[in-house]
Formats: structure tokens, sequence, C-alpha cells
């Protein structure tokens, strides 16, 4: 089996990517993000079955691309390059259709489109059981309650698709929505025994039961301790915005309440034990990997607590609908293509799924 990354590269890289993803709606940044990005997408997708399920979600930002563009041409009309003029008596679509309504509906719709793309290859380069380990104790079963649900959806396109394909070898074309009971009909009937399936597996295993159990007094006070640490932290922050001859002592309180509220995790998370079966090895790719990620975030940063402007886009008036491009940023934004770049090739033979080496 083939293995990418360790957990903490991989974060890292999501984190570098999805931030100027966030910060900015330039499309000539936006383009070079989904080039690196996609080149990314398409190396893991080699290695890995699973990567068929997110072509639905991929497919489906690029609808949303070619929807938003005339969508905000149609409800938008401001803007001085027009491009033509529908009749004024149409309703809400009347009016002016301008360049720049149209090129702000394409940067909406390429930084929604990259944001899918950069959590798609994230998933196919980290397994959720990987991603588990990082989650602090305190949380571990909200951190399993979202991997299932991170999960979920790839195995439902999947099932979908078992479906159809089975569907088709009997002879079945759906032709409109009244004819697509047989598919959902069995994907719901497969998604609850799925969920039987996962619950009596949780429970066999013993999910929940390495918690020590404690007195109720003692529970009594973990309690009454959370209730002062959020009302400390809720006064001290009130006391911060309305009050102004409290900000000498509402940082205080607020202090006194993080604390406080980080000893309660600290001490909640020492009741439960964990186990590792196999342990992570971190490789001199990691490291590149790491390195080009830092890089990029120190320039994303950088530019955003310095000079916002050079993130900025918006191209009504009396700004320019022409976008701006830094050299520097568009050459931190490529080094994002670092994973399909020290990938080592699949082995022959191997399964295309990652492990946890």
């Amino acid at each position: 089996m083939n293995e990418t990354f360790h957990p903490i590269a991989w974060l890292l890289w999501l984190t570098a990517a999805a931030l100027p993803a966030m910060l900015t709606r330039n499309p000539l940044y936006l383009l070079l993000l989904l080039l690196a990005t996609a080149a990314v997408y398409g190396t893991l997708q080699r290695r890995t079955p699973s990567a068929q399920a997110w072509g639905v979600f991929l497919r489906a930002g690029l609808f949303l691309v070619a929807f938003s563009v005339p969508f905000n041409a149609l409800m938008v009309h401001a803007g001085n390059l027009v491009l033509l003029r529908l009749p004024a008596a149409w309703p809400i679509v009347g009016g002016n259709i301008t360049l720049e309504a149209l090129l702000y509906g394409l940067s909406s719709g390429l930084n929604l489109l990259a944001l899918l793309l950069i959590f798609a290859a994230f998933n196919l380069g980290l397994d959720q059981s990987r991603l588990l380990r990082l989650i602090p104790k305190p949380f571990y079963t909200v951190g399993v309650v979202a991997a299932i649900a991170v999960t979920f959806v790839p195995q439902m396109l999947t099932a979908l698709q078992e479906i159809r394909d089975v569907q088709r070898l009997r002879g079945f074309r759906p032709r409109g929505l009244r004819d697509m009971g047989p598919l959902f009909l069995p994907l719901l009937t497969t998604g609850l025994e799925r969920a039987i399936q996962l619950a009596e597996s949780m429970e066999a295993r013993g999910f929940s039961s390495t918690q020590t159990r404690l007195s109720g007094r003692a529970v009594l006070g973990l309690r009454l301790a959370l209730i002062v640490s959020l009302a400390l932290l809720l006064v001290g922050q009130f006391a911060a915005s309305y009050w102004p001859t409290a900000r000498a002592w509402a940082p205080l309180l607020s202090g006194a309440g993080l604390l406080l509220l980080a000893y309660l995790f600290w001490r909640q998370g020492r009741q439960i034990q964990r186990t590792r079966y196999r342990r992570w090895v971190w490789r001199r790719r990691d490291t590149w990997l790491s390195l080009a990620c830092l890089v990029t975030l120190s320039v994303t940063g950088t530019l955003w607590l310095t000079s916002r402007i050079a993130l900025l886009y918006y191209p009504y008036p009396p700004y320019s609908p022409w976008p701006s491009f830094q050299p520097v940023l568009g050459a931190a934004l490529a080094l994002l293509i670092a994973p399909a770049l020290l990938l080592p090739p699949p082995r022959r033979g191997a399964n295309a799924e990652t492990t946890d080496a």
C-alpha cells in the first residue's frame, strides 16, 4: 500500500491552500491556486480508489461557476463597462449587463471551486482515521462523529453509483423524478444497514468504555466549574465591549475563565485512555512539504497584515476591474504543487489506499 505524507504535513498544506482561497477573490491568484491543487488532486486520484466519489462534488463546483457568472451579471447592474442592455421593463434582470458583474461572478465561482478542490484533495491524501489521532482527548467523541459525517457523503455516492450500475444491468432507465424510487429506496436501506453495523461494531469495540467513571459529587463539581469558567469569560468579554471603565480588569476575567476552561479540558482528557497501533514516521518529503507550506503561509499572512489591498479584488467602481498580481504571492501559491512533485510513484500491484505508516 502506498504512503503519502505525515498528517501534520497534510494539515499544513490544507491551511496554506485554504487561507489564500478565503482571503482573496483575485481570479489570477485563484486560477494559480486551482492549477496547483488540481495537480495534487490528479496525482492522488490515480492512487486512491475512493476518488470517484469526489468527482460529483467537483462537477457541482463547475456547475456553480457556470451558474454564478450569468446570475451575477443579470442581478447586479453596477459598473462602467457596459456589454449590453436589456429592456428596463423586464423585472429584476432588466438593465445594463456590465463586465464588472461578470468578473465578480467569475471570481466568486472560482473561489468556491478552489475550496471544494482543496478539501477534496485533502480527503484523498489523508485518511480520517489518522486525523482522529490529532484530536485532543476531551473532544474524541466529537472527532469520531465528525469523521463519520465526513466519510458518509463519499460512501453514499459510491453506493449510489453501485446501485445505478446494477439497475442498468437489469435494463432500468430512469426518465424522470417518478422513476427515481428504485434508486433511492435501496440507497436508504443501504444507509440504514451501514449505520446499524457501525453502531454494533463501535459497541463491540468498547467505544467510550475507556473513560474513568466519576462519582456524582465529582461530576457536579466539574459542571459547576464549567459554568463558572463560561460565566467569567462572558462577563469579561461583555465588560470589555460595553463598559469603557472596566477595560482594565475585564481581560483578567476573560483570562481566568480561559485558564479554568483549559484546566477542565485537561482534567477531562486524563480520564480517557488511548492506544497506538502504529507509529507515524516523519520522512524527508514531509519536511520539504512543510517548508513549502510555511513559505506560502508566511507570504500570505505578511501581505494580509501589511498590505491588504494586495489581496483585495473588487471590480466595481471606484476600483479597477483588472486584477493586480504580486509575483511573490504567485510564486508562494505555486509551491502548493509540492505534494504532486514529492510523492513517490505508486507501487505496481499494490493497493492505492493510503496507510498510516
